[in-house]
């Protein structure tokens, strides 16, 4: 019935199709781990944790909250609109298949959620007496958080399917008495619950704090609250936790239940001031010529201790440099999160917006530049301070690129540490464009 191949597979099952990840274990543990799965980026169908997983000693099934053909998420659970409760009742016959296949019980099997998922790990894994419950930042009251409620904020994209039309809020109240009635009726309190929350998520205050103490009643039960400068909204919980996430999870494999109570992950203080560092840090991560031989580069530039929050405060200048000519080209700016934890050093610094890359992601047009071969410099404004930065640009051989043109030849290419810009007449096409010639 399953395949434990590590990749998507589909299955039909009591009138849904399936999609699944199944893991198999390495060595003699004998622990199934499910996952259900948060909202992705673009889309709500995805795998939380899949590469993180893979070394992980038990098996491990990841199901994919896609059961309804109106490409949105349903919390795998019946929607109120719907009636009924035929998904609830074929995703604890599919999850009790699975055990039966590997001939464990739910006693040697552990839920993992995120957020979206985790609001369905509670339901089910309270509902249906699963001893090891993990979750990060869930929403325990479903509706409410659909809708956009509390905490407020726009309808998520499954709201109307959901909710119906006008987002009912007979169906909201109907949706956030799911979770907390089958853990307000539950009597069966030797479980291993644990749960990562932070005040710094917006949506801890009205879906977590307020609950808290219903699950003092449960044996082992583990709150461990973030409080830390890199957790600044609600991703950030899982992110910020997804070693000890993981850590915990490889316990599990070994049927070990750690213990943490109520704990508190403190880091650093966020009053502590961070010292200014004139050396800048740039990192190309992308660079690349299109077919129509317009250039794209990405990456990250700044200098450490400054705040890079408002696009205003500075801007990006791409520099070509040769014995002839001199041209300045404007680069734009992205966010991405990402940047202030990756480098994060001492103290917390905002580096959000410190990411540079094309106007509207469409490429620089250097049709302009005169043929020659140019060093390339990167110059960071810091229009606000009023200083300047002006470095060569460099980058990591493996990210040499070139553009055969019909008449002009482009190369972008690192040398010694430096990177350098070439145009010249095409005079011979490459072997490449010569077979792609004939196949055309």
């Amino acid at each position: 019935m399953f395949r434990l191949t590590a990749k998507e597979e589909s299955l039909e099952f009591e009138g849904f199709t399936f999609k699944y990840i199944f893991k198999n274990r390495k060595y003699d543990t004998n622990h199934l781990i499910i996952v259900l799965n948060g909202f992705g980026r673009g889309t709500d169908f995805h795998y939380d944790f899949e590469k993180a997983l893979i070394s992980n000693r038990a098996y491990v099934l990841w199901i994919k909250d896609d059961f309804y053909d109106n490409n949105r998420a349903s919390y795998y659970m019946d929607p109120p609109t719907l009636k009924g409760n035929k998904l609830e009742s074929a995703m604890i016959k599919f999850i009790d298949s699975a055990l039966n296949f590997l001939d464990l019980s739910r006693d040697n099997c552990t839920l993992l959620g995120c957020s979206k998922g985790g609001s369905a790990v509670m339901y089910y894994g309270i509902k249906y007496k699963f001893n090891n419950i993990l979750v990060s930042a869930p929403t325990l009251l479903i509706g409410s958080s659909v809708a956009g409620i509390i905490p407020k904020a726009k309808p998520k994209r499954p709201a109307k399917f959901m909710l119906g039309e006008d987002l009912d809020l007979k169906n909201v109240k109907e949706l956030d008495s799911r979770i907390i009635d089958v853990i307000t009726q539950d009597t069966h309190f030797d479980r291993n619950i644990y749960l990562l929350g932070s005040e710094a998520d917006p949506k801890y205050s009205g879906q977590i704090k307020p609950f808290l103490g219903l699950f003092h009643k449960y044996h082992n039960f583990n709150f461990i609250e973030s409080q830390s400068v890199l957790v600044r909204n609600h991703k950030d919980v899982t992110y910020y936790n997804a070693p000890l996430i993981l850590s915990i999870l490889n316990c599990f494999a070994f049927n070990l239940l750690p213990s943490f109570n109520n704990s508190i992950i403190q880091g650093d203080s966020p009053n502590k001031k961070a010292e200014f560092d004139s050396n800048p840090v740039l990192k190309v991560q992308k660079i690349h010529f299109d077919e129509k031989g317009f250039l794209f580069p990405e990456g990250v530039f700044f200098l450490r201790g400054v705040p890079f929050i408002d696009f205003k405060d500075f801007k990006y200048i791409l520099k070509f440099k040769s014995k002839e000519n001199t041209y300045e080209i404007f680069l734009a700016k992205r966010t991405d999160q990402l940047t202030t934890k990756m480098y994060y050093k001492d103290a917390f610094v905002n580096y959000d917006k410190a990411n540079f890359c094309t106007f509207n992601h469409k490429g620089i047009d250097l049709s302009h530049i005169e043929p020659d071969v140019y060093q390339v410099f990167i110059e960071l404004k810091l229009v606000k301070l009023g200083r300047s930065c002006e470095i060569p640009f460099y980058m990591h051989s493996s990210m040499n690129t070139e553009s055969i043109g019909k008449s002009i030849t482009q190369k972008f290419y690192s040398e010694n540490n430096r990177a350098f810009y070439s145009k010249s007449a095409a005079k011979n096409k490459s072997l490449i464009s010569i077979i792609s010639s004939l196949n055309s």
